[in-house]
């Protein structure tokens, strides 16, 4: 049988041999990568939020973050880039310096058909009510409320959380070509919850219990609305007195299954089916009248063209 013993001074031969192949393994693995990437060029999605209002031919200092935010994005002074205050108002400005712009034009954006105003139970997780925020301001809400229920466990948030949840929602705005801000707040007591949710036209309640929500009930009512507040509750749901009290302001019961959903997924699928029937409910509208101006236009045509 051959021996498996290595000779000391084979040890010693082969280990300059090992040192040389894990260097040049290292070589391979740690060769840098040559990266390929266009210098900033100022588009219509490079925006920054400044407070406004903005004047044609007015010259603006961007607020610290702004500038830092530019100089990240590697945007060259002469560049055009989208001013947006948070109130619907935007404008095209040039980039003067890292800190300065001159506005070129402004616009004011077209008044929502609809608004939404999500008022949601706090969840324990700050990462969690960190991920509700973006994702609502993505999807459109209007106001986004946080609410405190029997079942809510929560700790009260400080105004350190609120702060981070005001930045949150201007990053989300910028990044999903929004030119409002939503508002995020907090509220105390169920008398002002209740008292918020009856300034809208409609609201909503989600509910084990509830009529589906692409049913006919709740679509007809969207569509008849203007002003939503849809509520979503802890994971164990609302109270019975919760929803009674609810119920007794008018409010809708309305369901997404019979499974027991997270307060995220719950306020995406609500707010996503919701601005849904909204955009089904404008594109009908505009498609109206479109039709109705053809009609009139192609009868004055008629008359035109008919012999006198």
């Amino acid at each position: 049988m051959a021996s498996s013993f290595i000779h000391p001074f084979q040890v010693k031969c082969l280990t300059p041999f090992k040192q040389s192949l894990s260097r040049r393994r290292c070589r391979l693995t740690t060769r840098p990568v040559i990266a390929s990437y266009t210098r900033g060029k100022a588009t219509s999605s490079t925006r920054v939020f400044l407070s406004g209002p903005f004047h044609p031919g007015a010259e603006y200092t961007l607020p610290p973050e702004e500038a830092a935010h530019l100089r990240a994005r590697r945007i060259r002074h002469g560049s055009q880039i989208t001013l947006f205050d948070g109130t619907g108002a935007f404008a095209t400005a040039t980039l003067d310096s890292e800190s300065s712009v001159t506005v070129l034009t402004t616009t004011s954006a077209e008044a929502r058909s609809k608004s939404i105003c999500a008022i949601i139970a706090l969840p324990k997780s700050p990462s969690r009510a960190d991920g509700i925020v973006e994702k609502l301001v993505e999807l459109g809400v209007h106001r986004l409320v946080w609410a405190r229920t029997e079942r809510v466990i929560a700790a009260a948030p400080n105004q350190a959380r609120l702060a981070r949840w005001a930045r949150l929602a201007v990053a989300a705005s910028k990044q999903s070509m929004r030119t409002d801000v939503p508002i995020v707040q907090t509220t105390s007591n169920w008398g002002e919850l209740l008292e918020l949710a009856s300034q809208s036209d409609l609201v909503l309640l989600l509910s084990a219990a509830g009529t589906p929500i692409l049913g006919q009930r709740c679509t007809d009512a969207v569509r008849a609305a203007r002003n939503i507040a849809v509520l979503v509750g802890p994971e164990g749901g609302f109270t019975d007195t919760e929803e009674e009290k609810l119920e007794a302001v008018g409010a809708l019961k309305i369901g997404l299954g019979s499974n027991r959903l997270r307060v995220e997924t719950a306020a995406f699928t609500a707010v996503a089916v919701l601005m849904q029937v909204a955009l089904l409910e404008s594109s009908e509208r505009t498609a109206s009248i479109a039709r109705a101006k053809g009609g009139t236009n192609n009868s004055a045509s008629i008359a035109d063209a008919s012999p006198e």
